[in-house]
Formats: structure tokens, C-alpha cells, sequence
């Protein structure tokens, strides 16, 4: 795991600032293809049966992936993307995943969505997402993995000061799955996706598959909490 950098903050002013320009990538050919293999992917290790709602999504962003997968609540940390998202039609507050503004149980599905890797402390934002979930409910976390082609891509932006990824912190499969096991979950699904080169084609993209596979640039874990399995089910 590539070791945290101190520019946090200056990072959520860029996403204040730029939220734009980042929503525009979402429509260049290579964002269209991205978008699309990237949602199959979290759909597929969703499962066929959906969590209880409602839904939130932690880091919306400007909203892209909670319109496309039904989810009906964000919060950010930045006021600007937020803006975008209200205006698709996402109920929006404002607020840090380590600190999420939302009563105990609120949610039967969480959503993080290339948000693990801007959180501050992600071992607070997992015991933050455990804290407003139901206990029968489920976290989506999808992440560019750190071991992967396109984590050494974003990686590489990241070392010549991308606006956007310099103060990204890319995972491992293992890295998010120990991080979430102390927070209290199991996995319960996965798919991965992105076995392509970055430089290859956009048409070339195939289906997300339902494993995790070596070297998949992009992976989807639904976690569900221990304490609703140990216990059968009962809220503590």
C-alpha cells in the first residue's frame, strides 16, 4: 500500500474546485467505457438479491455511480460535487466518511466507489460505515487495486502531481480485506474487472467476472458485518 500523503486537504479543495472537469471525463470515450464495466462489476458482486433500503453512497462525487445504480443518498466532503449530485436527483449532505452524519442503523447498503483511497483514515471510515449500517445490511467497496497495471497507472499520475490522484493512496485485495475484517466484516460477494492494459482499446473492455482475478485493475467486495452472522440475524 502506498504510503499516505500529508495533502489531504488541498486534495478536497481540487474536487471543490474542479468538480467539472472531473465529472466531463465521465463522458470522453475511455470514461463511457470505464463507467460501464465498473458498474456491471459492482452490480454483479451486489448480487442478485438486492440489500434492504435505503441506500447511501460515501464519496458520491458528482453523482455518476449512485444515479446508475439506484442509490438514493451521498454525502461528500466537498460542497461543489455535491451540487452535481443534488441536481440528478440524489438526496446530498455534507460530511467526512470518518464521520458520517447519520444515526446508528440508518442504511441496508453503503456504497464506496474509488473513495478508499482519498480517505484519511480508512480503519475509521470502515467502523464509521459498520456504525450506520443495519446489522442484515451490506458495504460495496470498488477500488483500482494497488498490484495492478492501472494502479501503477494512477500511481505514476500521482508522482507527477495529478491534481487529482497526488494524494491518492491505492490498495491491495488483501489490504482491504484486513482493514474490513477489523472493522467487524466478511466478505459476502466480490468481482473484478480490468484485466486489460490501460492502453488498450475501450472495445477490448470485457464482462466484469464473479472472482477475483490476478491482476484485475478494478474490484468490487460486498462485506457484510460478523456480528449479523454470528448472531442469526439479531440486532445487538
Amino acid at each position: 500500500m502506498r504510503p499516505r500523503s500529508s495533502s489531504m486537504v488541498e486534495n478536497q479543495a481540487v474536487f471543490q474546485r474542479l468538480a467539472a472537469r472531473y465529472d466531463a471525463w465521465y463522458d470522453t470515450p475511455k470514461g463511457k467505457a470505464l463507467f460501464a464495466v465498473e458498474c456491471a462489476c459492482l452490480r454483479l458482486a451486489l448480487g442478485k438479491t438486492p440489500p434492504p433500503q435505503p441506500w447511501l453512497e460515501v464519496g458520491i462525487g458528482t453523482g455518476r455511480f449512485a444515479v446508475a445504480l439506484g442509490i438514493e443518498q451521498g454525502v461528500d466532503e466537498a460542497t461543489e460535487p455535491l451540487e452535481w449530485a443534488s441536481k440528478r436527483g440524489v438526496c446530498v449532505r455534507q460530511g467526512l466518511a470518518e464521520q458520517l452524519p447519520y444515526a446508528d442503523g440508518t442504511f441496508g447498503a453503503l456504497f464506496m466507489v474509488m473513495t478508499l483511497c482519498f480517505v484519511r483514515v480508512p480503519l475509521q471510515a470502515l467502523y464509521e460505515s459498520a456504525r450506520v449500517l443495519r446489522l442484515d445490511g451490506s458495504l460495496l467497496i470498488g477500488f483500482v487495486t494497488y498490484d495492478s497495471d492501472w494502479g501503477r497507472v494512477y500511481m505514476q499520475k500521482a508522482s507527477e502531481g495529478d491534481l487529482f490522484y497526488v494524494s491518492a493512496s491505492f490498495h491491495t485485495v488483501k489490504d482491504v480485506v484486513a482493514l474490513a475484517a477489523n472493522a467487524g466484516f466478511y466478505v459476502s460477494g466480490n468481482a473484478s474487472c480490468l484485466l486489460e492494459s490501460p492502453d488498450d482499446d475501450v472495445n477490448l473492455y470485457s464482462d466484469p467476472c464473479k472472482e477475483i482475478l490476478p491482476g484485475a485493475g478494478f474490484v468490487a467486495l460486498k462485506l457484510s458485518l460478523a456480528a449479523h452472522h454470528q448472531e442469526g440475524g439479531r440486532r445487538l
